[in-house]
């Protein structure tokens, strides 16, 4: 099967706003622990049924009739769409899902980060457009095996994993690279159980200095003996993901706008550094004349000889010298006499 552009990259929009993943042929068959099964015997046991994205149609599925379906697009922020579709059997036995809307962009520690707070767990935000998370980069076989106990450790108790290894992504997505992983595992709960998962680990940047995601990752736990038939049918949902082109259309152009407000927001943050800067050299030079403001005195100087000299501060801010050393101050910059030359304004930092 082929994904469409932005297939399956729905929870890594913002980790990389300007980034448009390349797409790349995927095989047929969605890897598994041992090998992609055909899914034959479980088409024979099911019809099959189109579920549609209620919240924004950005994509349908194929799901077994008959079975509850709950999920869709969950829009985190403008940056931060994410897709999840939990289907379970109608006995309750098999429970399969695509995508989870609970993961969210990370951005890995950096030192400086956390001396600001910023450290493993804390959330972390873009102005609204995500809802991020601070998280050291885990690839695609830890975030399997993680992400196994966390969803299944508390209904399944003492997981044992069967089978933990690297994976092929389905996906080009990340910037740096993209590896995936699957786990295999085994459970009790009401009876014996076996569960999977697959996770793809998409990385912009470096591992001690960037962003990741995890794209894609699907899941089930069924009973031990209907562990293949879940496969089968989870394989097949897979497959059969089809995205809307209008909403793709749509969030790409969401994308594009996004980043030039982006770009506005950084050219203002830039213009406020500078007004800063402007506002810190004004303090200072007002830290400079205080003594002077203090005293009554402004400092001046005269533009021929280069001579600097103090004169008493009074409501007429023009400053003229006489040949004689003579000063007088006037309302206007008119010359009070042929023989007067304008001295100056100056701060102490300019002497």
């Amino acid at each position: 099967m082929k994904f469409s552009k932005s297939a399956g990259i729905l929870t890594f929009l913002a980790s990389v706003p300007a980034y448009s993943a390349q797409p790349s042929e995927v095989p047929a068959k969605a890897p598994t622990a041992t090998s992609a099964p055909s899914p034959t015997s479980a088409k024979g046991a099911v019809s099959w049924t189109r579920f549609s994205d209620p919240f924004e149609r950005a994509f349908t599925i194929e799901v077994p009739a008959g079975w509850t379906v709950r999920g869709g697009l969950y829009r985190k922020g403008v940056l931060d769409p994410r897709i999840m579709v939990d289907v379970t059997s109608p006995d309750g036995q098999i429970n399969y899902r695509i995508g989870d809307a609970s993961i969210p962009p990370y951005t890995i520690p950096t030192p400086m980060g956390m001396q600001l707070g910023f450290r493993e767990g804390a959330p972390y935000g873009g102005n609204g457009r995500v809802q991020g998370m601070i998280a050291r980069y885990r690839n695609g076989t830890q975030y399997a095996n993680l992400y196994a106990q966390a969803r299944f450790g508390k209904a399944c108790g003492n997981i044992a994993v069967k089978s933990m290894r690297p994976a092929d992504p389905l996906m080009r997505i990340g910037l740096t690279g993209d590896n995936a992983g699957e786990v295999v595992f085994t459970c009790e709960a009401g009876g014996p159980r076996a569960g999977y998962v697959y996770a793809q680990s998409s990385l912009s940047g470096s591992v001690h200095d960037g962003l990741w995601g995890i794209p894609i990752i699907y899941s089930f736990l069924a009973p031990q003996a209907q562990g293949k038939m879940a496969m089968e049918l989870m394989t097949h949902s897979v497959s059969s993901y089809r995205e809307n082109p209008q909403w793709t259309q749509a969030q790409l152009g969401m994308i594009q706008q996004t980043n030039r407000q982006i770009q506005r927001d950084a050219q203002a943050n830039l213009d406020l550094v500078r007004r800063q800067a402007q506002r810190a050299d004004s303090q200072l030079k007002l830290a400079q004349d205080f003594d002077d403001i203090i005293n009554g005195v402004t400092l001046t100087r005269d533009p021929t000889t280069g001579q600097t000299r103090e004169v008493l501060t009074s409501q007429n801010p023009y400053h003229w010298v006489n040949g004689l050393g003579g000063v007088v101050s006037t309302p206007t910059d008119n010359s009070p006499g042929a023989n007067y030359q304008r001295l100056q304004t100056i701060n102490r930092g300019q002497q």
